[in-house]
């Protein structure tokens, strides 16, 4: 009988004892088989043996304090423990501690002892150990249940807080989603940078809104709390953030400076914005990942943008924008053109950096192939004899859209990287960006020897072979125009 005791002696579930008590209390009448009683030598041989059990134990009925009193377990309140935690700490320890000791005297509660009685007594002798009285006590345990339902309710309104914004912060802040970014890693670029609180519970929150699958565009984006988690999430999608839209259209031989200035004052998108996307955005095209790294190129873009009409929302992030027109040159690059670039020995950058300096040299389209020429003898056929450009368009370009954007200390820099008077071949960067047939008279220039030309007054354009033939239709034509000028 001990042993039916004794492996159950921790148990606090009151209904085995009952069950136990049951057990006894029908037991069988009948006597079983008189059986022979085991010795020492039987037990360490594990022979088979029997035992006889009398009517007397099997209808032995035992009281219900004598299976308390064999199962009963110490619950001792560690004071030490209680006293070394925070208020949180204590809170918890407190309701796990009356909790413990609930479960312990429902399993034996004594006959007509109300648990509550016991309860009374359980803070009594807890208040007593502590030295506080038992309305101290009382009050602890009170504020315990407070606290930890302050405690979740508080947390609860933080989550929520993270969703709709209640108390959120309107400050600015930048920061930068990477190439094939997920909702898990832009939630957990919100945290670090302070936008929200809990990312786990951000992150559910968002898969549960099915942003789990959504593409999110990489850039620089500047963002506050106020917009909320889902406000946030939408900003960086490729989507719009409005119904209102602009038409703009770019001519050809607009620089970026240019493009950006109408950007911002139709409202698209704010100059400050493109210009630092431009700067430190990497685009996932396939030529934009040729662009040489050359520390002299102003604008790494610039020749890029592909000047065209377009349609954008009011308010369109930054990196939605400029994607517009990455996309544009994209269509316009055909594969004919990257053929016929790798037969003349140039890179796409170098026939859209020549391709520049065409759109801004030639008055017309009609004058493009010809001037295209005359760069191509000098770039390759006669470089020997005449290595510099000489374009009057890039030292423009240097004096109007890097100078006064840079430091007096970089302006030499700049000079030896634009200057295609000083500088041998094509300067480091395109110096505004071409149309389609600027970048076709770059691939396809006329078939000529000519090394020198200048428009006279009227735009038209004069070539010459030499120095000296292209200095005597000077005097003729500059002149004629200059004497013309001064009659009038």
């Amino acid at each position: 009988m001990s042993d039916d005791f004794n492996s159950k002696n921790n148990s606090s579930n009151s209904d085995y004892y009952n069950d136990l008590l049951k057990k006894y209390s029908e037991g069988s009448q009948q006597s079983t088989p008189e059986k022979k009683r085991p010795t020492v030598e039987d037990k360490k041989s594990n022979k088979n043996f029997t035992v006889k059990i009398s009517n007397d134990e099997l209808n032995y009925k035992p009281k219900r304090e004598d299976i308390i009193t064999k199962t009963r377990t110490k619950l001792s309140f560690d004071k030490e423990k209680f006293s070394k935690g925070d208020i949180k700490q204590k809170a918890l320890y407190l309701l796990s501690f009356i909790k413990r000791y609930y479960l312990k005297r429902k399993a034996e509660k004594p006959q007509g002892q109300s648990i509550e009685k016991d309860f009374r007594t359980t803070f009594l002798k807890i208040s007593k150990k502590l030295k506080i009285s038992i309305t101290a006590l009382i009050v602890i345990f009170i504020s315990s249940v407070i606290v930890l339902s302050a405690g979740l309710s508080a947390y609860l309104l933080s989550c929520a807080d993270d969703i709709l914004a209640i108390k959120a912060n309107s400050e600015i802040v930048t920061i930068t989603i990477p190439e094939n970014c997920t909702t898990g890693q832009a939630v957990k670029i919100l945290k670090e940078n302070g936008l929200i609180n809990h990312r786990i519970f951000c992150t559910v929150f968002a898969q549960m809104r099915h942003f789990g699958r959504t593409e999110y565009l990489n850039g620089i984006y500047y963002i506050n709390q106020k917009m909320g988690l889902e406000g946030m999430l939408n900003q960086f999608k490729d989507k719009p953030q409005t119904a209102k839209t602009v038409s703009l259209t770019f001519p050809e031989g607009w620089t970026v400076e240019q493009i950006v200035e109408l950007l911002d004052e139709s409202e698209v998108c704010n100059k400050e914005i493109l210009y630092k996307t431009l700067k430190e955005v990497n685009f996932d095209y396939d030529f934009l990942k040729n662009i040489p790294n050359s520390p002299g190129r102003y604008s790494k873009y610039e020749g890029y943008l592909y000047p065209d009409t377009y349609e954008f929302y009011v308010g369109e992030n930054a990196n939605s924008v400029l994607k517009r027109f990455f996309d544009n040159f994209q269509k316009k690059m055909l594969d004919q053109y990257k053929e016929r670039a790798n037969e003349l020995g140039m890179t796409m950058d170098e026939v859209i950096r020549l391709a520049s300096i065409i759109q801004k040299e030639a008055k017309d389209n009609s004058q493009m192939a010809d001037v295209s020429s005359v760069l191509h003898n000098r770039l390759y056929k006669y470089h020997v004899d005449v290595p510099n450009l000489q374009c009057d368009s890039t030292i423009t370009y240097l004096n109007n859209s890097v100078v006064p954007n840079i430091d007096v200390a970089d302006r030499e820099a700049y000079s030896n990287a634009y200057n295609t008077y000083i500088i041998e071949g094509l300067p480091s960067g395109a110096i505004c960006n071409p149309g389609i047939d600027a970048i076709y008279a770059a691939l396809y220039p006329s078939n000529t020897n000519y090394l020198y030309f200048f428009h006279d007054a009227s735009g038209d354009i004069h070539l010459s072979k030499s120095l000296s033939e292209h200095e005597a239709l000077q005097r003729k034509y500059l002149y004629s125009n200059n004497k013309k000028t001064t009659n009038n």
